[in-house]
């Protein structure tokens, strides 16, 4: 018999714990992807932390870590799936060198740690309770299993708590791992700036008690046909509900949200460059947004919200967008 319960994925288990509502919309019940989702055609910066990802898999698989240059063969194997992102070649060779110093403290650390088997994108998943995830790399040694997360955004910092987010998905990792190998296991973040950070909060019974108040968490969110909406910037940056959420519009009211604008569009142009720029009417005047990759798909007149755009301090009616920025249409039902 096929269990109804939606899974937990240890990737969003912080939208379950933070906005019910969006937390439900982007979950099913249908097995997960095993892979890493292909890069987006062209330079990005998601598309060089997919890559710097490929590159660990690659170094992990093929032992490099047990020579002597690991850090130089892990840089070598990203070199290599960057070099055509020639766009992004300033980036791509900051996270090179970056790169060479993660290198060799992994690979320091796992022959501290007596790794025996090092597997990389090992993905785990507990049918009964519904909780699933992609660990990127589980080294087991005789006596214990350790889990690194390779984080290549900023915000990491040596000393200071892991952010939730981070918190809640290595819990989840954490209690798959134990039941899986039956051993006790550590879990650590391999930072790209700063390097490896231990999770020392996150003992077996601390990372059991996250797992069951996200359980719990599950079980109120399916007890309703419509779960609560809780407002955030973090949480509400990606949601494909923020044009219709009244909940995030009333964050963005108080001014909680920031980084969006509302209003009907004017008119829209392309720059020789690619980039476009929008004029939309808003009850606050006319705004202006530009540095947006193409023009957005609605008419003139259309309500539409300019989304992940930042408003240009010195000229409050200017907002300056980037690739990540997008104009979609609002829903007015």
């Amino acid at each position: 018999m096929v269990n109804p319960l939606p899974w937990i994925d240890a990737s969003k288990a912080h939208l379950l714990a933070s906005c019910a509502l969006r937390w439900t919309s982007e979950t099913t019940a249908d097995p997960a992807s095993r892979g890493r989702r292909a890069p987006d055609s062209g330079w990005s910066a998601a598309t060089l932390g997919v890559q710097a990802h490929t590159a660990l898999e690659q170094w992990a698989r093929s032992s490099q870590w047990r020579e002597h240059n690991s850090g130089e063969l892990l840089r070598n194997r990203f070199h290599t799936l960057a070099q055509s992102n020639t766009d992004g070649v300033g980036a791509a060779r900051i996270i090179s060198s970056k790169l060479i110093a993660r290198g060799r403290e992994l690979a320091d650390r796992l022959r501290a740690t007596n790794c025996e088997q090092l597997l990389p994108e090992e993905f785990v998943s507990d049918e009964d309770r519904r909780i699933r995830g992609g660990m990127d790399l589980v080294a087991v040694s005789d006596d214990a299993v350790h889990i690194f997360d390779l984080k290549t955004g900023r915000g990491y910092i040596r000393n200071r708590p892991l952010p939730d987010s981070t918190e809640l998905q290595l819990a989840v990792y954490s209690v798959l791992a134990n039941e899986k190998w039956q051993r006790p296991v550590t879990a650590s973040i391999l930072s790209l700036d700063v390097g490896i950070i231990d999770d020392e909060n996150l003992t077996p019974q601390a990372a059991e008690i996250l797992v069951r108040g996200l359980e719990e968490k599950r079980t109120a969110a399916l007890a309703t046909p419509t779960p609560t909406a809780v407002a955030s910037p973090d949480g509400c940056g990606w949601c494909a509900l923020r044009c219709s959420c009244t909940i995030h519009w009333a964050a963005v009211e108080s001014g909680v949200i920031t980084d969006t604008v509302a209003g009907n569009l004017e008119r829209s142009s392309v720059a020789a460059n690619g980039q476009a720029s929008v004029i939309l009417t808003t009850p606050e005047g006319r705004q202006l947004i530009a540095g947006l990759v193409g023009a957005p798909d609605a008419a003139a007149g259309a309500p539409v919200a300019a989304l992940r755009v930042k408003r240009l301090q010195d000229s409050p009616n200017m907002w300056h967008a980037n690739a990540s920025s997008a104009v979609d249409l609002m829903d007015v039902d």
